[in-house]
This record gives structure tokens, sequence and C-alpha cells, in this order.
């Protein structure tokens, strides 16, 4: 499904739900607060270990949710995946890890301002998209946070629709 995405040319928001192994994750604040980050991070580098983005290179992946833990572990995943020795079924990488993790898009969707700050030192103005659905609560505490992100009013009209208009042809 994804290489078929990729082929039409349009983007994919990979929104998460609950993993399948909720042990622990009993309390409606863990599922929201934590499942959701776990589920997108880890079908996030799955799919990079998978070799998708060599097999679709111009897929247009979006991660909701800032990419759930992913700017947060990505260095010492990219560092694991590049020592890994994959096995039978799984392709060897021809790339650093690295190189992969750059290509998805995430969004605004932080819940403070110091961890939308660090995606968007991760990943730039040109991969960091407003809010992909959300906020559907409190739209003024998430549309200071990117009123007052360190950055160009330039690169703050990419956040806000510049991005989303190129990625969903508007």
């Amino acid at each position: 499904m994804f290489k078929h995405v990729a082929r039409l040319g349009v983007s994919i928001n990979m929104h998460p739900t609950a993993p399948l192994n909720m042990h622990g994750l009993d309390q409606r604040p863990l599922i929201p607060g934590m499942a959701f980050l776990l589920d997108t991070s880890m079908a996030t580098v799955r799919l990079i270990m998978s070799g998708l983005f060599e097999e679709a290179p111009s897929l247009q992946l979006i991660v909701p949710h800032t990419g759930g833990f992913v700017p947060y572990i990505r260095g010492r995943v990219e560092r694991l995946i590049d020592a890994w020795t994959p096995p039978a079924g799984w392709p060897s990488l021809s790339q650093p890890a690295h190189n992969f993790f750059g290509k998805i898009y995430v969004d605004t969707v932080a819940h403070s301002p110091e961890a939308l700050t660090y995606c968007y030192q991760q990943y730039g103005a040109e991969k960091l998209l407003y809010g992909t659905d959300h906020p559907f609560a409190h739209f003024d505490v998430y549309n200071e946070m990117v009123d007052n992100l360190a950055c160009s009013e330039a690169e703050r009209e990419l956040i806000n629709q510049g991005n989303a208009k190129r990625l969903l042809r508007l």
C-alpha cells in the first residue's frame, strides 16, 4: 500500500492507534499520552528498517504527534540500525538510517514549546506541519507555540500552511 501511495505522488498521514501490547497502559491518560506515541514510533522505525524508503524513495509519510518518540530516540536507533545485521527476510539498507529518518514529516502536536523547538531543530521547517489532526481543543495554546517558535516568518508560513499545500496539492 505504501509503495502504491508513493507511485501516486500523494502523502499519507500515519495516525496511531493503541498498540497491541497494552500491558501497563490501563489508564486513560496513558493511552493518548504514551501508547499512541509508542505505536507511532514503532511503526515508523519498522518501516525504515523494512527498506520501504529505499523501495519507495518518493514516499511522503506524515508522522503525527511530532513523530511520536522518534525525534528523541532517532540518534540512538539510527546507530543501532546501522550496526544491525538483518535476519533472513529483512533487507540490508544501502544508506545510513539517518537518511531515511530525515525523510519523514512531523506535525506540531508537541504539547510543549520545548518539544516543538526540538522537533524543529531535528527536522527543519520544511518537514514540519501545523497539527495534522489536532488541535481539536486548546487552539490558543497550540497557535501560541507555533507563533513563538524561534524561526523566520517564511518558515512559520511553511509550517502553518505551505508544507500542507505542497504535500496535499492544495
